[in-house]
C-alpha cells in the first residue's frame, strides 16, 4: 500500500483543501485529483465463494449466481468513492475462468464487492495510487522524492468527468442547501439502523437505551463478566464497532475500563469469536474502544462479552453499510434524491444525477477536512493566507464525523469550576399580578445574588465552566415555600428565568427589556417563526446581556436548556455565520417580501403600489424610526433611487440588534471557546441551549421510564399513555415542568406507582419523578 510521511500528507492536504475552499466560493469545478475514480481493476478470489451479480444495487434486486475459484478473474469498475471496502457495490465488466469469457444476462452488472473475497491481481500495492485520497496526497504532496516509483492507475474517464462537471447556475448557498439537507435527512446513523435489538446479562442495567440517542444516557454492569447481545438488522455488514466506555455525568469519579473485551458473531446462540482485546487506558481514544472486523458480511447476532465489575458503555457506534449502501451513498438512491428535491427548492432545477455527484464531492471535501481538523479551525479566521479561505469549509460541518469527539475533548479539557464554589441565594418567586419592576424577576434576583456572590469572594465566579456532570450553578432557598434544593429548584428557576425572558405566551406581560417579539408576532405573520423574540435594539444594558450570553454557554455545557424561542437570525449572528436577507424572514416576513417586489418593479408597477409612500426612514423592531438619509422622513423614494434605498433598510434591519447580540457572545465566549462556534452550526447552538418548543408524544415516550415491569403493563399506564397523547406540545410541556422542573426535551421522567386510587398525582423534580396513582377510569 502507498504510504506518505504524516507531515507531507497533512500539509498536502491542506493545500487541497484551499482549492477546495477556492471552488466552493466561486462555483468552479473540484481540483481532479478528488474526483478521481479508477478504471477497471482485474481481481482473483481468495478462496472458492459464490459471486452474486444484481440487475440493480439492491439485494432484493433480479440476480443470479457464480462459483469462483482460483481461476477466475473478475474485471470490476465504478468504485465511486474509490475506498475499496466491504460491502460496496460496484460494477462488473467481464468474468473469466480460465482465461475463457464467462457469458450471464447483461441486464445484470451489479455486485456486492466484499475484500474479504477477492483480492486486486494487476497492480501493485506498494507502487500505485488507486484511490482519491492517494491521488490526493501524491498531487499536492510537494517532495518530488515521496513520489519516486509511484503510478497513478487509469481512470474511468466518464465517471471522473461527472464528478468534474458543475453547472453554471450552481452556486455556494446550493452547497449549503445540499449539506443542510445530508444533515438532517441523510447523515443520521444511529445504533438503531443496524441493530434490532438489544440484551444484557443479569446483575446489569437495562441496555435498550444504547439504541437510543442519549448524551446523558450510561448504562453499567454489576458483575465480574458480562454482556451484551445484539441482534442485527438483515442487509447489515458491519466493518467497526466503537464502544465508548465513559459516563458524561460522572466524569471526575470515571468508571473502570474492562481488562477485557471479546467480540462474537454469528447465529444468536451459536456466536464464534470474532476479536479479543485485553485491555489498559492506553488503549482508548478519549475513553472509546474501535474493533475493526476483518471480514466483511451480514453477521445476526452479536454478542460483547466484558471482564471486570462495574464497567459503563455510554455510546454503540457501528460504521458499514445497510443493503449494500455507505452512510454518504445513501443519498444516491432514487427516493432520497427526489425528497431532496422536494424538501430543498434550491436545488430542485437541478439534474439527479449532479446532485448524487455533488454528495459524493462533498462528502470526499468533509473527510479530507476531518483529517486535518484539529490543525486548522483555530486559526482560519485570523489567517490572511490560505487558511483565511478555508472559513468556507465551516459549510461542511454538519456532516464532519470528527466534530463530535473535537467538541467533547474541547468541553472537557476547558473546565475551570471548583466545588464549592456554587453560590447560594434567597428567591422570593411573585404572582406576575404582583410584579411592580423587573427587580422582582427570579431573573433579577438570581443576578444581583450571583453578583453579590462575586464582590463577596472577590473572584469571577460566574464563568460557568462546569463539567458535564454538575447539575446545579446556584442553589436556591425559596422564600415561603417548602422547596428543599436538591436540583429540581435550581431547574425551576431556570424555567422562570426563560419564561419572563421570553414569554411562551403572544398575550403574557413582558416583565424584561432584554427580548422584544419579532416583526412576526407583533403583527400576527403565520409563519413557522410567528412566536420567535429578537434582542430589543433599544436596551442598552449590555452587562445583563453578556450574562445571558454566560447561561447559554452552560447550557452548552451541560444538560440544562434554556426553554426561548429565538429568531433562526438570531442564532446565525451570534454564531457569526453570515446570516442573509432571506435569512431575516424568521424576524420580519412581510418586509422581506416587500423589497424583493419592490426590487423586481417596473416603474409602472413601483408608481401604483407605492405612489409618494415611502419615505427615506427605517422602522425597527422595537417601532423606533430612523433617517436613512438627512431630512429623510421628507423625503420620497423615486424609483430610480429604489435599490439604493433597499440596501441602506436591509443594512440597518439586520443590525439593529447588533450590539445586543455581541454582546451576549462576549459572555458566551467566556464559559466556552470560540471554536465551539466553529464546530456548530447555527441550529445546534439554538438545540444545545434552547432545544425544540415542540414535543411530540413519540419524543416524550423515549424519555419517560417506568422500571416496574407489572405496573408498566397495568390499564392505570395505559390510561397514562392515552392522556399524554392526547396532550398538547404546550400540555407536555407542563407535564415536563411538573415533572423535573423543566419544559423541553431532553430529559428523562421516571414514573412510579403510587397505592392511593383516583388522586392527583404527585412529583420530586429533583429526582425527576412523577408518582402516578391508580386510577379506575379515564375521561376523554
Amino acid at each position: 500500500m502507498v504510504v506518505f510521511d504524516a507531515c507531507s500528507r497533512i500539509q498536502g492536504r491542506l493545500r487541497c483543501l484551499s482549492d477546495c475552499a477556492e471552488s466552493l466560493i466561486n462555483g468552479l469545478p473540484f481540483p481532479e485529483c478528488i474526483c478521481y475514480v479508477p478504471g477497471e481493476i482485474e481481481f482473483k478470489p481468495k478462496k472458492p465463494f459464490t459471486l452474486f451479480i444484481y440487475a440493480k444495487p439492491e439485494i432484493s434486486s433480479q440476480k443470479t449466481e457464480i462459483l469462483c475459484t482460483s481461476k477466475h478473474r473478475i474485471f470490476l469498475f465504478g468504485f465511486n468513492d474509490n475506498s475499496i471496502t466491504g460491502g460496496r457495490w460496484v460494477r462488473i465488466k467481464t468474468l473469466f475462468d480460465s482465461g475463457a469469457l464467462v457469458k450471464f444476462d447483461s441486464t445484470l452488472e451489479w455486485i456486492l464487492f466484499s475484500e474479504n473475497d477477492l483480492i486486486k491481481t494487476n497492480v501493485s500495492d506498494s507502487e500505485t495510487a488507486d484511490s482519491w485520497r492517494l491521488v490526493v496526497d501524491y498531487t499536492y504532496i510537494l517532495n518530488p522524492l515521496a513520489k519516486n516509483g509511484i503510478n497513478v492507475l487509469p481512470v474511468d474517464e466518464t465517471a471522473v468527468e461527472q464528478l468534474h462537471s458543475i453547472p453554471t447556475s450552481w452556486s455556494l448557498s446550493h452547497d449549503q442547501a445540499l449539506v443542510n439537507f445530508l444533515h438532517k435527512e441523510v447523515w443520521k446513523w444511529t445504533a438503531k439502523d443496524f441493530v434490532d435489538s438489544v440484551e444484557n446479562s443479569e446483575n446489569c442495567g437495562d441496555a435498550s437505551r444504547l439504541l437510543e440517542d442519549h448524551d446523558s444516557f450510561a448504562w453499567y454492569a454489576y458483575s465480574e463478566v458480562s454482556d451484551l447481545t445484539l441482534t442485527m438488522k438483515d442487509g447489515t455488514v458491519l466493518r467497526s464497532l466503537t464502544i465508548c466506555f465513559t459516563d458524561e455525568q460522572n466524569l471526575d469519579n470515571p468508571p473502570p475500563i474492562p481488562s477485557m473485551v471479546s467480540l462474537y458473531g454469528g447465529m444468536k446462540g451459536l456466536e464464534e469469536m470474532l476479536l479479543s482485546y485485553k485491555l489498559n487506558s492506553s488503549d482508548l481514544v478519549n475513553g472509546s474502544l474501535r474493533m475493526i472486523l476483518e471480514e466483511s458480511k451480514y453477521v445476526p447476532s452479536l454478542k460483547l462479552e466484558f471482564k471486570g465489575y462495574g464497567i459503563c458503555i455510554s455510546d454503540l457506534q457501528f460504521e458499514g453499510t445497510i443493503n449494500g449502501l455507505e452512510e454518504h451513498e445513501y443519498f444516491s438512491s432514487l427516493n432520497a434524491a427526489v425528497k431532496a428535491q422536494e424538501s430543498e427548492n434550491s436545488i430542485a432545477s437541478f439534474e439527479l444525477d449532479f446532485i448524487q455527484s455533488r454528495t459524493v464531492l462533498l462528502h470526499r471535501t468533509a473527510e479530507l477536512l476531518d483529517s486535518v481538523l484539529a490543525y486548522i479551525v483555530p486559526f482560519w479566521e485570523f489567517s490572511p493566507g490560505s487558511f483565511g479561505c478555508m472559513k468556507v469549509l465551516q459549510n461542511l460541518m454538519p456532516i464532519s464525523k470528527m466534530r463530535k469527539n473535537l467538541i467533547k475533548d474541547v468541553l472537557q479539557k476547558t473546565v475551570s469550576h471548583k466545588d464549592g464554589e456554587t453560590p447560594f441565594l434567597y428567591i422570593k418567586r411573585n404572582f406576575l399580578s404582583t410584579i411592580k419592576s423587573h427587580k422582582d424577576t427570579v431573573f433579577s434576583q438570581i443576578y444581583d445574588g450571583v453578583m453579590r456572590e462575586e464582590a463577596r469572594r472577590g473572584k469571577n465566579n460566574s464563568d460557568f465552566r462546569f463539567a458535564q456532570n454538575v447539575t446545579q450553578w446556584w442553589k436556591c432557598a425559596f422564600i415561603g415555600e417548602g422547596i428543599i434544593d436538591h436540583g429540581g429548584g435550581f431547574r425551576d428557576t431556570l424555567s422562570d428565568i426563560s419564561e419572563e425572558l421570553c414569554p411562551s405566551e403572544a398575550d403574557s406581560q413582558l416583565l424584561l427589556p432584554f427580548f422584544i417579539p419579532c416583526a412576526n408576532q407583533q403583527n400576527g405573520i403565520a409563519s413557522n417563526y410567528r412566536d420567535a423574540y429578537i434582542p430589543n435594539p433599544s436596551c442598552m444594558e449590555f452587562q445583563k446581556y453578556e450574562w445571558i450570553g454566560k447561561l447559554m454557554g452552560a447550557c452548552i455545557r451541560s444538560n440544562e436548556r434554556l426553554s426561548m424561542t429565538l429568531s433562526p437570525f438570531f442564532w446565525k449572528m451570534l454564531a457569526e455565520s453570515e446570516p442573509t436577507w432571506l435569512d431575516y424572514m424568521s424576524v420580519d416576513e412581510t418586509e422581506v417580501k416587500t423589497l424583493i417586489e419592490m426590487e423586481k418593479m417596473d416603474e409602472a408597477a413601483y408608481t401604483a403600489y407605492f405612489g409618494e409612500m415611502r419615505t427615506w426612514t427605517v422602522v425597527l423592531s422595537d417601532g423606533t424610526s430612523l433617517l436613512l438619509k438627512p431630512n429623510g422622513d421628507n423625503q420620497t423614494v423615486s424609483y430610480g433611487d429604489r435599490l439604493e434605498y433597499i440596501w441602506l433598510v436591509k443594512e440597518r434591519r439586520m443590525t439593529e440588534s447588533m450590539r445586543q447580540v455581541a454582546a451576549i457572545r462576549k459572555g458566551l465566549l467566556q464559559v466556552i471557546p470560540k471554536v465551539l462556534l466553529w464546530l456548530f452550526t447555527p441550529f445546534e447552538l439554538e438545540m444545545k441551549v434552547c432545544s425544540t418548543p415542540e414535543i411530540l408524544f413519540e419524543d416524550l415516550k423515549k424519555h419517560v421510564i417506568i422500571n416496574d415491569l407489572s405496573f408498566k403493563e397495568s390499564q392505570t399506564v395505559k390510561y397514562f399513555w392515552n392522556v399524554l397523547e392526547d396532550f398538547s406540545s404546550t400540555d407536555r410541556s407542563h407535564f415536563l415542568r411538573f415533572a423535573t422542573g423543566r419544559r423541553r426535551l431532553p430529559t428523562d421522567v421516571y414514573v412510579s406507582e403510587r397505592s392511593e386510587t383516583d388522586v392527583l398525582p404527585t412529583s420530586s423534580t429533583c429526582g425527576h419523578e412523577f408518582y402516578l396513582p391508580k386510577y379506575t377510569r379515564c375521561l376523554n
